[in-house]
């Protein structure tokens, strides 16, 4: 593949990726454990916590929301980052990773679907919107690491 068709960014991106997974952390632990709290109005497609809106302005706590952008930025900024040494089999291992990513992220609904009920479902819906790409760098990482061996 040559430099200037990659769909990949420069690697030194990475480190931006790296930051912002680690606000949306941040953001994640201030919602779930603190009482620190972000109000503000958003405009709303639909609304549907307290009352039911549409296209409508509503207050919100935006904690949750920083953290979900913060993470899936931050997921999708180190995924598409270059290694300093990209090659065609690095590219591969990328290909492979996507695709273990696949599968075990959908084995994992599955599996969630059969065996998780009620509120507890929010939840794994939740972790979906990460669990691949979360996947993916792990997949990915195993799979450079098993290849620089031999």
């Amino acid at each position: 593949m040559s430099k200037d068709k990659s769909w990949l960014i420069n690697y030194r991106w990475r480190k931006w990726g790296f930051f912002s997974f680690l606000i949306g952390l941040v953001c994640s632990y201030i919602n779930s454990f603190t009482q620190i709290r972000i109000e503000s109005p958003v405009l709303a497609i639909y609304s549907g916590f307290m009352e039911q809106s549409f296209f409508a302005v509503t207050q919100t706590n935006l904690t949750d929301e920083l953290a979900m952008i913060f993470l899936i930025l931050g997921l999708l900024i180190l995924i598409i980052t270059k290694e300093k040494n990209e090659t065609e089999h690095i590219i591969s291992l990328r290909y492979k990773a996507l695709i273990i990513s696949f599968v075990i992220n959908n084995i994992l609904l599955v599996l969630s679907v059969l065996l998780v009920y009620g509120t507890g479902f929010i939840g794994v819906l939740i972790a979906g919107l990460f669990s691949q790409a979360i996947i993916y760098i792990i997949s990915f990482t195993i799979l450079k690491i098993r290849n620089r061996e031999k």
